[in-house]
């Protein structure tokens, strides 16, 4: 069946038996996972259909119950929709926009969408791109698994708990409604960017088969083998945690960016190359006669860092505060804590190592014309870098010891 001259968007519904129902009427799914459609719409029908190709609109393909026992399906112009309802379904996507489904082979097809309340798996394979989104839809446990391949820099995007961006070298995949990534490539830099918003609960841990484990519950947990030269977890905004468990990263550098970094007692972080901790917590704020602002960057060592390289561990919480528009009196109520340590029942073991904290507080004020009776600043700033008692340091060839 051939529908390339039609240039109207399509809804094109597609059954086990080959029959084909296609028209301009619009649809939705029920809560129940089941097609709704505007029945007093014209529809029209045709059977046996073994290939099928859309037209030059957005049209949105849908499978209800089981696919054909062979299907060829190009969506042709457009930006088009697969959406298999029913059973659980696995996506195998081998090239731009094309892949299987079922017992269809598909191409030309921007968007895939899952069923409501089931567990799809989408496969991307080493040379698979999607130039819309992959989407498992409402409910139920969705797992998008990057099958392979080599990469020189994979990064991932969290845009919220079940959606983001993975760019793979040059190639770009959106996700949504998906719950965990398993990524499965060989990749030279892996870069893994949280939300936006308040990430609190990350963590970094080692999971079977000497792979690693990025979970948290504001994005989608990612399972991943160890990049080949350097991994990056990025907190990016918000105020963010990232809480390390026992790893051996081999010959993999680790930074972590985060305004709260913990290595926790009983926890052993081992690496031939070289680890860098940056806390870092920044910040402006102003506008009116009252400005309260509170700053916080911490690292923490509790537990064991063994590396071959350097040892890095930075807090630095940076306050701009800007005073505008204000009449009168004005006050100013400034908390900042940089705090970098090595707690007393740590042991580092490292060619070069550096504790820093830096806290900065910047005044800005851009009123004119303005007569301040008063204005009442109150700063607090706490800045601590530093290894506690009983900590075991053992840098290059020498060995420190922190004592009262």
């Amino acid at each position: 069946m051939d529908l390339s001259r039609v240039e109207n968007d399509l809804t094109i519904i597609i059954r086990a038996d080959g029959t084909v129902t296609f028209g301009f009427g619009s649809h939705s799914i029920r809560d129940d996972g089941t097609l709704a459609r505007d029945d007093d719409a014209p529809w029209f029908s045709a059977s046996g259909v073994d290939r099928l190709i859309g037209g030059s609109g957005d049209d949105t393909f849908i499978f209800e119950g089981e696919a054909p026992d062979a299907l060829t399906l190009d969506g042709g112009e457009g930006a088009d929709t697969l959406l298999m309802l029913g059973t659980d379904t696995t996506w195998f996507i081998s090239a731009a926009d094309a892949g299987t489904v079922r017992n269809v082979q598909f191409r030309g097809i921007e968007n895939l969408t899952g069923g409501i309340d089931n567990s799809d798996t989408f496969v991307l394979g080493a040379n698979g791109a999607l130039s819309g989104v992959m989407d498992g839809n409402a409910g139920g446990f969705d797992t998008l698994v990057l099958d392979g391949g080599a990469f020189e820099t994979l990064s991932y995007a969290a845009i919220s708990p079940h959606a983001g961006t993975i760019r793979l070298d040059d190639r770009l995949v959106t996700y949504d409604g998906l719950e965990p990534i398993i990524d499965n490539t060989v990749t030279t830099h892996r870069v893994i960017d949280m939300t936006s918003g308040k990430d609190l609960d990350a963590v970094l841990s080692a999971v079977a088969d000497g792979r690693l484990m990025l979970s948290g519950t504001t994005f989608e947990s990612i399972t991943f083998t160890k990049p080949t030269a350097s991994l990056t977890i990025r907190g990016i905004g918000g105020t963010d945690a990232v809480t390390i468990q026992t790893l051996d990263l081999g010959a993999t550098a680790l930074v972590v960016e985060a305004e709260t970094i913990r290595v926790l007692a009983g926890q052993t972080l081992t690496s031939l190359a070289d680890i860098t901790f940056d806390a870092t917590a920044a910040v402006s704020v102003g506008t009116g006669n009252t400005v309260t602002a509170s700053l916080s960057a911490q690292v923490l060592v509790e537990g064991t860092i063994r590396t071959g390289g350097a040892l890095v561990l930075k807090a630095t919480a940076d306050e701009t505060i800007v005073l505008s528009s204000f009449l009168g009196s004005a006050s100013i109520d400034s908390t900042t804590l940089a705090s970098a340590i090595i707690g007393g029942g740590a042991t580092i073991e490292a060619r070069a190592l550096a504790v820093v904290a830096t806290t900065a507080v910047t005044l800005e004020t851009t009123a004119t014309g303005v007569t301040v009776s008063v204005l009442d600043i109150t700063s607090n700033q706490t800045t601590i870098a530093g290894i506690r008692d009983g900590a075991s340091i053992t840098v290059g060839t020498a060995a420190l010891a922190a004592r009262r």
